[in-house]
C-alpha cells in the first residue's frame, strides 16, 4: 500500500516521510518506514507497488518469524538479494569508528575483535592490543626520552644510541659485541645532529625562512594527510616535495586537484619517466611569505634529467614583505641517472 495524503513519520528512524516520497506500508505490523530503513532502493519500491495485489513485510516483521533475519529477498517481489541490498554497520574495536562494508574488516588476531585492516598491525595485533601490550607504543621520541619541556630547543634524538630508553624497547641487537664498533661509530656521530618530532618543530619567524623536504612517494596516496594535518604542515613557509609520481594532465582538475589550505598554487615539474612512476617535483609556497602568486616563478632548468637528476627552482620575490628575492632549488636524482655528472 502507498501511504496516506496525511503527514507520517517513519516508525524506525522516527524522521516525518515526504508526501511525495514513494514507502510501503507493512502488512503485518501496518507501520509505515522509509525504503532506505526497510533496505530498500527506490528501485525495489517501484517493482514491489507494480506487482498485482502485493503483500510486503517489514524488516523487522521479517526477523521476528524467520530463523534468518537479513533475509528480505523472499517476501519482495523483484527486490534485490539481501546481500548485495543489506548493508553492515560494524563499529571497529581498534579506533571506534563505523565501518559499512564487511571487506574492510578484519579480526584481531589477539582480541579476535572486528577491526578495520589498516588499523591491524599483522600479528602484533590491533592498535588496541598493541597499546596495552607493546612498551612505549604510540608514544612520541620526547616521551620516551623523558623530556618535561617539549619545545625545548636542546631536544637531540639518536637513533643509534643505545643508553636512550627509546632504543632498549624490543629484542637487544644479536651480536652486539660484533656490531659496537661500528654502531659507537654512527652514534658518534649522529649524536651531533638534533632530531625532534614534527610537533616540536617553532614557528619560523619573519626574519627566517622555514623549509620542509620530503621524499613523499606518490602525492595521490599522501596529500590528504597532509590536508588533514595542516595545523602541523601550515608552520611551514615552503614545502618541497619530491618523487610526486603525479602527471597532471591526468587530474580532472588539473593542479587544482593538488591545492593545499594556506599555500599558492604549487609549482610543477612532471616526472622523467612516461610511466610518471618515481620522479616528479612539487613546491609549496605558503601565503604569508608573499601574498601573490605572481611574485612566483618557476626558473627550471631545461636540462636532460635522465643524466643529471630533476630541478625545480622556484623564486619568489618580495618574500616574507621584504625586497628579498629568494631561490629554492628542489633537487631528485633517479638511481638510474648519472652520479658523476648530476655532482
Amino acid at each position: 500500500m502507498l501511504t496516506s495524503s496525511k503527514t507520517v513519520k517513519c516508525d524506525k528512524c522516527s524522521v516525518r516521510i515526504p508526501k511525495s516520497r514513494q514507502n510501503l506500508i507493512c502488512d503485518m505490523c501496518r507501520k509505515t518506514k522509509h525504503y532506505k530503513c526497510s533496505y530498500l532502493s527506490k528501485n525495489d519500491v517501484e517493482n514491489i507497488l507494480k506487482s498485482p495485489g502485493y503483500r510486503w513485510s517489514c524488516f523487522e516483521c521479517i526477523s521476528g518469524v524467520l530463523p534468518i533475519g537479513n533475509d528480505v529477498s523472499s517476501n519482495t517481489s523483484g527486490s534485490r538479494n539481501s546481500s548485495s541490498s543489506t548493508k553492515h554497520k560494524v563499529r571497529c574495536h581498534a579506533c571506534s569508528s563505523m565501518s559499512y562494508k564487511m571487506n574492510n574488516l578484519d579480526e584481531c588476531p589477539w582480541c579476535n575483535n572486528l577491526c578495520h585492516k589498516k588499523c591491524i598491525n599483522g600479528s602484533l595485533g590491533c592498535l588496541q592490543c598493541c597499546t596495552k601490550m607493546i612498551p612505549g607504543f604510540g608514544s612520541y621520541a620526547y616521551e620516551l626520552l623523558n623530556f618535561t619541556t617539549v619545545n625545548s630547543q636542546s631536544i637531540i634524538f639518536n637513533p643509534y644510541d643505545r643508553n636512550k630508553l627509546i632504543n632498549n624497547i624490543g629484542e637487544q641487537i644479536r651480536s652486539s659485541e660484533e656490531n659496537s664498533e661500528l654502531l659507537d661509530e654512527l652514534s658518534d656521530k649522529l649524536i651531533r645532529c638534533t632530531y625532534r618530532s614534527p610537533k616540536q618543530i617553532p614557528w619560523p619567524g619573519d626574519d627566517e625562512l622555514g623549509i620542509l623536504s620530503l621524499n613523499i612517494r606518490s602525492i595521490h596516496k599522501n596529500l590528504d594527510k597532509i590536508i588533514d594535518d595542516i595545523t602541523s604542515y601550515a608552520k611551514y613557509d615552503v614545502i618541497s616535495l619530491n618523487e610526486t609520481n603525479c602527471n597532471i594532465s591526468k587530474l580532472a582538475n588539473g593542479l587544482d586537484d593538488l591545492l593545499i589550505e594556506g599555500f599558492h598554487p604549487p609549482i610543477y615539474q612532471a616526472p622523467i619517466r612516461k610511466s610518471c612512476k618515481g620522479g616528479g617535483l612539487l613546491t609549496y609556497v605558503n601565503k604569508r611569505v608573499c601574498s601573490s602568486s605572481d611574485d612566483i616563478e618557476n626558473l627550471s632548468m631545461h636540462q636532460d634529467p635522465s643524466l643529471y637528476g630533476e630541478f625545480l627552482i622556484t623564486k619568489i620575490r618580495s618574500c616574507k614583505n621584504l625586497n628579498n628575492t629568494v631561490l629554492l632549488v628542489n633537487v631528485y636524482r633517479s638511481p638510474s641517472s648519472n652520479s658523476s655528472k648530476f655532482i
